[in-house]
């Protein structure tokens, strides 16, 4: 699916090149500002080149093309070749002003990491969450803000996927002068986010009244992995319990069936790796132990929930939970020394370092003797699967080695 927007109403289409050469024309159905084309009919993990042309609708002869560009598409399942991936988040804006903090985003950390990640040979992305500053009551300036990240991050995504997900900076609010916070209900920020992204649209029906889930909660398959997504911000409120809305790092009851179903028929289909990414850490490390999914542990309710998102994991086999939140690198293991009846061990990585302002550790916390590396620098996480072996690299914004550790398999 290749999507774009013009300034102007206009018909559009895309023109595919196979490598023999032959052309494949795929044209819009209407005339639009938001471009959303279906591309079919191709073979599996195969480059293709392509180009987007736009027809003015006062110009009805005249064709504006793009520059061109290559993609590769989704392999088979049994393809039985190596490939790699990228994890990072938290894009927004950091410390320095100009191109630091452009409109809610960190666009120079943002660019130098996207085409890191690009040059290191990822066929995908994986973003789960705080592209932009966010906490607005404004719907104008929020769109503003992930059109802003989007324009930062098209280079690199017209050749890669770039899969996102919201954090708890996507927050699109109403504020009241008593000091509560919740999702705006007219136009909540699950909407706005599902028209300005186009991700799979496989996630849970709401509740009635409720935001949607659409393209924030979904998951997808790439050759034999599995990557599920999870909206671990979902219809914001800091006043749990007053009224409508969910506590920040909660995984509702809705999202938490769907997900252990999502990841029962991964397993029955025989996908051998299962990634699952969302915001929020469950064993915050250094910057959120007073929320994401812990909040302190004094309360029981966010412990049960936290406890039971766990067990499905472990129950599924996945080989880690990729997230955000802390602005920071942390590799812990959670086992059923943190969460009892765990049944097997699941790597918590968090990959919060494209451009927010960094965290430090904190020793607080029950398993900080259990974190196997942390650091506090701009970087991204490249995660390559091979066969039975799941290996990890992460890399600095200058392109140096942080650490390289085994998530599943041998060597």
């Amino acid at each position: 699916t290749v999507v774009f927007r013009t300034d102007m109403k206009t018909r559009a289409q895309v023109t595919v090149v196979d490598p023999q050469g032959d052309r494949l024309l795929f044209p819009s159905d209407r005339e639009s500002e938001r471009h959303e084309i279906t591309v079919s009919g191709l073979f599996a993990d195969t480059f293709y080149r392509y180009r987007v042309g736009i027809i003015p609708a006062d110009d009805p002869a005249l064709l504006i093309s793009s520059p061109p560009a290559r993609t590769r598409t989704c392999p088979a399942r049994d393809f039985g070749r190596a490939f790699t991936f990228a994890h990072l988040c938290d894009s927004r804006a950091g410390a320095g002003g100009g191109d630091y903090s452009l409109e809610g985003v960190n666009a120079r950390t943002l660019e130098t990491l996207l085409t890191l990640a690009y040059r290191a040979g990822a066929e995908l992305i994986v973003f789960p969450g705080d592209l932009v500053n966010g906490y607005t009551t404004s719907p104008g300036r929020f769109r503003r803000e992930l059109r802003s990240w989007k324009r930062v991050a098209s280079p690199v995504g017209a050749y890669l996927p770039i899969f996102p997900t919201a954090g708890n900076h996507e927050a699109l609010i109403d504020r009241w002068d008593d000091g509560s916070v919740l999702d705006r209900t007219d136009i909540p920020m699950e909407r706005v986010f599902a028209e300005e992204f186009a991700n799979f649209t496989n996630g849970p029906d709401p509740a009635p009244g409720a935001p949607p889930y659409k393209e924030l909660v979904y998951s997808f398959d790439y050759g034999d992995t599995h990557f599920a997504f999870v909206l671990t911000n979902y219809w914001y409120t800091n006043r749990p319990g007053t009224g409508s809305g969910e506590r920040e790092g909660t995984v509702d009851e809705i999202q938490l069936e769907w997900l252990k179903r999502d990841l029962a028929r991964a397993r029955k289909r025989g996908l051998r790796h299962l990634f699952v990414a969302g915001h929020e850490p469950g064993f915050p490390c250094g910057g959120h132990a007073g929320d994401a999914m812990y909040w302190g542990g004094k309360i029981p309710q966010v412990n049960a929930v936290r406890e039971k998102f766990w067990r499905i994991l472990g129950e599924a086999g996945v080989v880690a939970y990729l997230c955000g939140d802390e602005h920071n690198y942390s590799r812990l293991l959670v086992d059923e020394s943190l969460v009892p009846g765990m049944k097997r061990p699941v790597w918590q990585i968090v990959s919060g370092g494209a451009g927010a302002p960094f965290h430090t550790p904190d020793t607080s916390v029950p398993w900080h003797r259990k974190v196997a590396f942390f650091t506090a620098q701009r970087h991204l996480c490249l995660i390559t699967v091979e066969g039975d072996l799941v290996t990890l690299e992460v890399v600095s914004e200058t392109g140096g080695r942080i650490e390289r550790a085994v998530l599943a398999g041998e060597r």
